[in-house]
């Protein structure tokens, strides 16, 4: 592993383009390894884009400050307990 890292510094070193080249290189490789923690952070997650209403938003917001909580915890809440409901998890729908 160790004799990997060093052929790569050495060619990396050793690669003929200019200095801007290769920070700019060392920049696109530092965003995409964050961008790959960031991932990982969120397996099992997804972001989602949907239409609501103002109105409901503002719902959605008193209501997730009431409850002490972020509007995508509570919103899972809430469609958690109304698929269990719908499925005769919990009381009846």
């Amino acid at each position: 592993m160790a004799e990997r890292l060093n052929l790569a510094i050495y060619q990396f070193d050793n690669w003929n383009v200019s200095p801007a080249d290769k920070q700019l290189l060392i920049i696109k490789m530092k965003r995409a390894w964050s961008q790959k923690k960031r991932r990982d952070k969120l397996e099992g997650r997804k972001a989602y884009s949907i239409l609501m209403s103002t109105d409901v938003k503002s719902k959605l917001d008193e209501m997730a400050y009431e409850q002490g909580c972020h509007r995508n915890t509570l919103l899972e809440k809430i469609i958690n307990d109304s698929y269990n409901t719908f499925k005769g998890i919990g009381s009846k729908w």
